[in-house]
């Protein structure tokens, strides 16, 4: 095969990081080709919000403390008063700030490079170098790594703090190994569990006045969000008829916005009541869990909850000397480890273990607890599905 100048540039890319040829193909001489901040820019890479649907209510804040607190001020607007000449001004808003403080939860991850898997990289290599395989031969075996340590390390964390996520919009608390996380939701915000014919499709149905209920209590609704099976249950009902006006699925099937409007009448019509016109969430998320000696999946969203999250007053968050505005339920943050040397943010690294040439190591760390600013602004409805 003819050596082209790219061809050349790629040979000596890998002649330089993995040695002339004939010499020993280690995952660790590859490993070195990836600086401390390459891992670090991996592990802390953005979640694609448009599969991770609760990453947009409760998005990651990197936080250069170890305690968790609300550290946010809640702006509350109210209208200019009328006054009397030569009178005081009338006093106009307020500031509420949220006592929350709680330390953060440390979560870690570890996997094991096989030797099956680094034969498959070392005959990547030998290719690499016989020209099979052209072009910029380095970044086809950093892009082997990446997609190892992204796939198993930084997906962990993903789907970690989606489930912790999960937790506290559908429950109100999160279960941690030192104990219970209560964010302190008012009492009215938690509905009873219906059941019976008034479960949600049975023919006594109070999906619609829970979510009347919901949305007065909440007051501008953000989003209404439950498992697939769920939102299938309500679109099917034979009790709570109802027509889709819209439908949007997101690319990889994890979540579907429908929008639909209550039927009524002998002739089921469209309601033309703007109470009964809803946007809902449906979120099919799973992860693999270890159950004894085996695996299991675990719905995200369990079936049967539906979070109703309101639209929040202007927070604004007081963040090392900066003042940010945003809206929102609440954050996820994410803290420091000192394995990272102190800096926010998750923690990466491989290795080859000592004498155990023909293995590779990663590692992450991540210490992070869901925050919730304003949790009036968070209903729980619950049903059983019949």
């Amino acid at each position: 095969m003819k050596h082209t100048r790219m061809h050349a540039f790629a040979a000596s890319l890998i002649a330089s990081a993995l040695g002339p040829v004939g010499d020993a193909l280690t995952v660790q001489t590859i490993l070195n080709t990836m600086t401390p901040q390459d891992f670090f820019a991996l592990a802390n890479q953005p979640v694609p919000e448009s599969e991770y649907v609760l990453a947009s209510v409760l998005p990651d804040e990197a936080r250069a403390t170890y305690e968790a607190k609300s550290g946010s001020f809640k702006v509350i607007t109210t209208p200019a008063g009328e006054t009397g000449m030569d009178s005081p001004y009338v006093p106009v808003g307020g500031i509420e700030l949220n006592a929350f403080s709680n330390p953060i939860a440390k979560w870690t991850a570890t996997t094991l490079m096989t030797e099956e898997m680094q034969r498959e990289l070392q005959q990547m290599v030998i290719n690499i170098r016989a020209g099979v395989i052209t072009g910029n031969g380095l970044d086809y075996i950093r892009n082997f790594i990446v997609n190892w340590l992204q796939k198993v390390i930084r997906q962990s964390f993903t789907d970690r703090y989606e489930l912790m996520r999960a937790e506290v919009l559908t429950t109100g608390m999160l279960a941690l190994r030192g104990g219970t996380v209560d964010y302190l939701l008012p009492a009215q915000n938690k509905f009873a569990k219906r059941t019976g014919l008034q479960a949600y499709g049975g023919g006594e149905s109070k999906l619609w006045a829970d979510m009347r209920a919901a949305d007065a209590i909440v007051g501008s609704t953000r989003a209404r969000i439950m498992s697939m099976n769920m939102l299938d249950r309500i679109i099917d009902s034979a009790a709570d008829r109802v027509a889709v006006t819209s439908e949007v699925t997101s690319a990889g099937g994890n979540i579907k916005t429908v929008t639909m409007r209550r039927l009524i009448g002998a002739n089921q019509t469209l309601s033309t009541d703007a109470r009964e016109g809803y946007t809902l969430i449906g979120y099919r998320r799973t992860v693999t869990i270890k159950v004894g000696k085996g695996y299991a999946q675990q719905q995200v969203i369990p079936d049967g909850k539906i979070a109703v999250i309101g639209s929040n007053d202007v927070m604004v968050t007081m963040t090392d000397g900066t003042v940010n505005t945003r809206p929102g339920l609440g954050r996820t943050h994410i803290g420091p480890t000192v394995e990272g040397d102190g800096r926010p943010g998750i923690w990466l690294n491989t290795y080859t273990p000592q004498g155990r040439p023909m293995h590779a190591v990663a590692e992450g760390a991540s210490n992070g607890l869901i925050v919730l600013d304003a949790p009036e602004r968070l209903v729980i409805l619950d049903s059983d599905l019949t």
